[in-house]
């Protein structure tokens, strides 16, 4: 179970944030499900990567 989200704009790091933040709110009742997320920043294009596990 993956949700890979890919953004390239800053501004809308908040959006994004809050929303794994709202996943992981829900899952937080199951032990064993674990939130993974990896950013990756570019100096160059700025894209942020987020991978839900």
């Amino acid at each position: 179970d993956r949700l890979i989200i890919t953004t390239s704009r800053y501004k809308d790091r908040w959006k994004i944030e809050w929303l794994i933040y709202k996943i992981q709110s829900v899952r937080s009742e199951v032990q064993e499900l674990r939130a993974i997320i990896i950013i990756n920043s570019l100096i160059t294009d700025e894209k942020y990567q987020y991978t839900i596990f």
